[in-house]
């Protein structure tokens, strides 16, 4: 499937394309354009197919649309809010390091599909250490 997202990944658009890759649709191609076509399934982009909803990132809209009920998942949906929306709701002593990381990453030359790549190993990473945390035993 084709999925669209709009250039210069960060945050939720980084985190978006891991849920996507990993959860969703492990053959997915990902397409970084300012202007999606109409039948393009796009993410983190204004009026998209997935996006903020109410007080939602556009990572926690994917994981209630498909479903993704992990508690894993949804520590790394908190991690991914606080940094995106920076509202004070949720509170991880992750947030402080991967927001630097994120931002750092802004100011490297690189392209879109070296960003999600990182991205895509900083989320896996961070997912199994969840995993493993709450793991009995």
């Amino acid at each position: 499937m084709l999925w669209v997202t709009r250039p210069h990944p960060h945050i939720d658009r980084t985190a978006c394309a891991w849920l996507i890759r990993r959860f969703i649709d492990p053959a997915a191609v990902i397409v970084y354009t300012a202007t999606p076509d109409t039948d393009d399934v796009s993410f983190d982009i204004e009026s998209g197919t997935f996006t903020h909803t109410g007080g939602l990132c556009t990572f926690e809209t994917m994981l209630q649309a498909f479903a993704l009920h992990d508690a894993a998942l949804q520590t790394v949906a908190e991690i991914v809010h606080a940094i995106d929306l920076n509202d004070g709701l949720y509170a991880h002593p992750s947030v402080a390091g991967l927001a630097a990381v994120l931002e750092g990453w802004l100011h490297v030359d690189a392209s879109d599909q070296a960003r999600e790549a990182w991205g895509c190993a900083l989320f896996e990473g961070l997912y199994q250490a969840l995993v493993r945390r709450s793991a009995p035993g």
